[in-house]
C-alpha cells in the first residue's frame, strides 16, 4: 500500500509499528474498504441471503473478555434474524452516535452526556496500580504517597478520552502528579520504565481483563489502599428508540441479561 500510495504508512522499529500521519488519514477509508470486502462472499452465493435487519452497537476499548463473551452470545441468539454489527469506538463518540441515532445501543464508560439515554451497569472492575514486580513483588497494596514519588505513565491509544480523565483526575486530586515520559502507544516503553522501578501505570487488578496492557512478567498489580479507583461498563441506549422498535428492544433485553449474567459469574469467581 505505500508503494502503490508513495505514501510512508507506518513508522516501525525494532520495538513497535505505529501510524504516520499520513496512516491515520487512511485509517477510516481503509475500515471501510475491509467492511466492503466482508461483504463480497454473501453477493457472489449461489444460495439465496435469507434477508436480516442489521442492528450496530457500540463497543469501547479496554473491554473486559468477559462482556466480549456475552457479547459474542448476543450476536448467536439473535443470527436467524438480526445481523449484529459491533462498532469500536471511545465512549464519547459510542454516546454521541446513539443521540443522532447512528447506532442501536453502546458500552460506554462514565462519565457521559446521558441525554434522552436510558443506561444501566453491567460491569465493574476495581483498578490498581502497575509497579516493577522485582522492587514492589512481595508487596499487597501500595499507598498514594508512595505513589507521588513514581513516574505516572500512560500509554493508552484508546480514545476513552473521559475515562482517563477521571482517572488522571482522582490520582492528582490524591496528590499524584502526572508526569507522563513515553509516547503515546508505546506500551513497552511504558513497560520498562515501570519494570525498573522508575514509574507506575493504572489497571484494573483482575489478571484476566482486557485493560492489563502494561502487567508483563517484570510488573505485578495491586491496590492502591488509600484510593479507589473503578472501571464502570455501562449499556446504553436511546430510550426512545427502544420504546418504538420492538426488535431493538428484544435485542436490548437480551444484552442486559446476558451481560449481568457474565458480570455475577464474574463476581463469583472473585
Amino acid at each position: 500500500m505505500e508503494r502503490l500510495l508513495g505514501a510512508k504508512l507506518f513508522l516501525r522499529d525494532t520495538r513497535r509499528v505505529t501510524l504516520t500521519v499520513e496512516g491515520a488519514r487512511l485509517l477510516p477509508a481503509a475500515r471501510s474498504i475491509l467492511a466492503r470486502l466482508d461483504e463480497l462472499p454473501s453477493i457472489v452465493s449461489p444460495e439465496p441471503a435469507i434477508p436480516t435487519r442489521s442492528i450496530s452497537y457500540g463497543v469501547p476499548p479496554w473491554l473486559h473478555p468477559d462482556l466480549r463473551t456475552a457479547l459474542a452470545d448476543l450476536e448467536e441468539v439473535h443470527a436467524a434474524r438480526l445481523t449484529l454489527k459491533k462498532w469500536p469506538r471511545g465512549s464519547t463518540e459510542i454516546i454521541s452516535a446513539l443521540q443522532q441515532g447512528d447506532i442501536a445501543f453502546g458500552l460506554a464508560r462514565p462519565p457521559f452526556d446521558s441525554v434522552g439515554l436510558a443506561r444501566t451497569v453491567v460491569h465493574e472492575e476495581r483498578l490498581g496500580a502497575v509497579l516493577s514486580k522485582k522492587r514492589y513483588g512481595s508487596r499487597s497494596s501500595i499507598s498514594v504517597s508512595e505513589l507521588a514519588n513514581l513516574n505516572y505513565v500512560t500509554a493508552r491509544r484508546d480514545t476513552d478520552t473521559e475515562y482517563r480523565h477521571q482517572v488522571d483526575s482522582a490520582l492528582e486530586s490524591a496528590g499524584v502528579p502526572r508526569r507522563e515520559n513515553v509516547d503515546a502507544g508505546d506500551y513497552l516503553g511504558a513497560a520498562d520504565v515501570i519494570s525498573v522501578g522508575d514509574g507506575f501505570a493504572i489497571a484494573p487488578l483482575a489478571p484476566v481483563s482486557g485493560a492489563r496492557t502494561y502487567n508483563l512478567a517484570e510488573n505485578v498489580c495491586v491496590p492502591i489502599n488509600d484510593l479507589e479507583l473503578t472501571l464502570v461498563t455501562c449499556l446504553v441506549w436511546q430510550a426512545n428508540l427502544a420504546e418504538r422498535d420492538q426488535e431493538v428492544r428484544d435485542v436490548i433485553d437480551t444484552a442486559i441479561a446476558l451481560l449481568r449474567r457474565s458480570a455475577d459469574a464474574h463476581q463469583q469467581a472473585g
